[in-house]
Order: structure tokens, then sequence, then C-alpha cells
């Protein structure tokens, strides 16, 4: 189970992602994109790893299979907004609509 230590809680029908973190620099050191480009690529995501889910997130759905924290789902691209957490990694917020699918096989059970 994934822990929120990014500060970050969402209400209402939010949800809080942590996709998948992009460096600026290589393991040798290079530097491999500038900071527009970074944001750029970060926005142009559409995968995450749910972190948190605002009370009222889904509620409207009806449906049974929703996500849940820890698990891997597919996402609207450049949906929500991105938000440096406490822990100093990138997160997006982005509401229950946005969410178009859950990865199978890639949650933390």
């Amino acid at each position: 189970m994934i822990k929120n230590k990014s500060g970050i809680c969402p209400f209402r029908n939010s949800i809080l992602l942590l996709p998948k973190q992009i460096s600026e620099k290589s393991e040798s050191g290079i530097i491999m994109c500038s900071p527009a480009q970074l944001e750029r690529e970060q926005l142009g995501q559409t995968e995450g790893v749910v972190v948190a889910i605002g009370s009222t997130a889904f509620k409207e759905s009806g449906a049974s299979d929703l996500p849940k924290v820890g698990d891997t789902v597919v996402f609207t691209r450049y949906a929500g907004m991105m938000r440096k957490g406490s822990d100093e990694l990138q997160y997006r917020l982005i509401i229950d609509e946005d969410v178009r699918a859950v990865i199978q096989g890639d949650s933390d059970e």
C-alpha cells in the first residue's frame, strides 16, 4: 500500500497521482532537457499510481471496479495540474472523470 508522503490531500472528486518521474540528467550527469522541456514531458504523461482519492471521487459512476490507492491508472493527457509535494516529488492532481483505465497487474497488492 502506498503512503501519501506528499503533504497534498485531495478533496471532493480529485485524485492525487504519482506519475513516472522524469530525470533532468542522465546517470553520468549529462543534462537531458531544459526545465521547459521537462515540464512539457511531465504534463504529457498518461500513467500514474494513485496516491490519494478525494471523498466524493467516483461516487456518481456507480461502478464496482473503481481505482484504489496503489493502482496504476491511465488518465487523459494534460489533465489536471502538477504540484511538488513536501517529499520533493512531482505529483499530478486530476479529477475522477479524467481516469480512463486501471492497468491490471501493476498494483502493490
